[in-house]
């Protein structure tokens, strides 16, 4: 295990580094503060964490911040993953205080705390460019799949962009614990397009977002992943806390709950012909809590203009594509996305869908007389509470 008390860090990793292995053990770390940084008002100073090694699996990853500054933390490993579980909690206790330091949360957020309610600053814009306990939190590895779905639990504390996903990893894991649970919130069912005739399935999750308390702050939150894929659903449950926009798909790029298949030549396509299939969706559950911008349920494409699958050359929304990095690169996609509304609040709109990120495809691999072309998709908005200042869009 490693325990951090202060200091400042290039890398931490759980696990090893090039070589050894990692069995049945844990990696468990915990962040706190105790002692001071000489040079800042705050205490531990750390650029990038990895629950797990750099590039050998570990078994388990146990992740529990109380403070300190945290740059960028993945629940998993660099180049490596984890076997049996992911787990990182932020729980950063709250005091009164002032500027940017309040207890062990740091926040430009917030403009007090009476020991009992935190008020937030009006001018706060919510763009992931302030003071956090954690700047950038993955649920997944950075540059390797992930078999595990990773529990990420945000109880107290600061963290400026939430993934529950990786970075450039696929999260590929299937949890269908989950199932009755969604089925129940959505009235949704999993169909699974790669069996002839269609069939339903349990709902698999391969990422899961928890944000259940009053003293936790996130400007972005994404069920999915960065720049990769999720193999089957997210799925996203916000009751309490305070964030500036939340998406329930990827950043970027990535996909969400489809993945190409070939036919074995007895479901009247071709032998070795290839297909798309659903096998996953995201949902979206907000009960309560504080949503100041917007709510997606679906991903975040808007970085260049698009042309349904790839950036093209032309409009650099927001410069938040400068150099053109993104050009030729594929923008996020989902075949089904789902978003339940039953408390709290929305400064701005909720979209069943994506920003500039589409909904669905267009299976035309069928050349069978029995079939056509078909466009396999759905996007849902359930409203049963809560307060949206702007408007609901059934899409995007």
């Amino acid at each position: 295990s490693i325990t951090i008390d202060g200091g400042t860090y290039c890398s931490v990793f759980g696990g090893n580094n090039v070589g050894g292995s990692q069995n049945a053990g844990k990696q468990y770390i915990k962040v706190d503060e105790a002692a001071k940084n000489s040079t800042t008002n705050y205490q531990t100073r750390i650029h990038t964490l990895f629950g797990s090694g750099n590039k050998v699996d570990g078994s388990s990853t146990d992740i529990l911040v109380n403070g300190g500054m945290i740059d960028t933390l993945y629940a998993g490993g660099n180049e490596a993953s984890v076997a049996t579980a992911a787990k990182v909690e932020i729980a950063c206790s709250l005091a009164s205080g002032n500027g940017s330091t309040f207890g062990h949360t740091y926040s430009d957020a917030i403009a007090s705390y009476n020991g009992t309610t935190l008020t937030i600053k009006d001018s706060y814009p919510w763009n992931g460019t302030g003071t956090y306990n954690v700047r950038t939190l993955f649920g997944g590895n950075n540059q390797a799949d992930m078999s595990v779905v990773p529990d990420v639990i945000l109880t107290s504390g600061s963290v400026g962009t939430v993934y529950g996903g990786g970075n450039a990893g696929d999260m590929n894991a299937e949890d269908a614990s989950f199932d009755n649970a969604i089925s129940t919130d959505f009235g949704a069912v999993e169909v699974d397009y790669s069996t002839t005739p269609s069939t339903t399935s349990p709902i698999n999750i391969s990422t899961h977002v928890v944000l259940n308390s009053a003293n936790m702050l996130v400007d972005y939150l994404y069920g999915g992943c960065q720049m990769s894929n999720v193999y089957r659903s997210t799925f996203v449950e916000m009751s309490n806390g305070y964030v500036g926009t939340v998406y329930g798909g990827c950043n970027i790029s990535g996909d969400v709950g489809s993945r190409y298949l070939f036919s074995d030549g007895y479901d009247y396509r071709p032998r070795h012909e290839r297909y798309q299939a659903v096998q996953g969706a995201t949902y979206v559950k907000v009960s309560g809590g504080h949503i100041y911008k917007d709510l997606f349920a679906g991903s975040n494409g808007r970085y260049h203009c698009n042309n349904g699958k790839y950036y093209v050359a032309g409009i650099d929304f927001d410069n938040l594509d400068v150099d053109g990095r993104y050009i030729g690169m594929s923008i996020p996609s989902h075949n089904e996305t789902h978003v339940y509304v039953s408390g709290g609040e929305v400064g701005g709109s909720v979209y069943a869908g994506g920003n500039l990120a589409c909904v669905g495809f267009i299976n035309e691999s069928v050349p069978d007389a029995f079939y056509t072309p078909v466009f396999v998709g759905m996007a849902t908005v359930r409203m049963s509470g809560g307060h949206v200042k702007g408007n609901v869009f059934g899409g995007g």
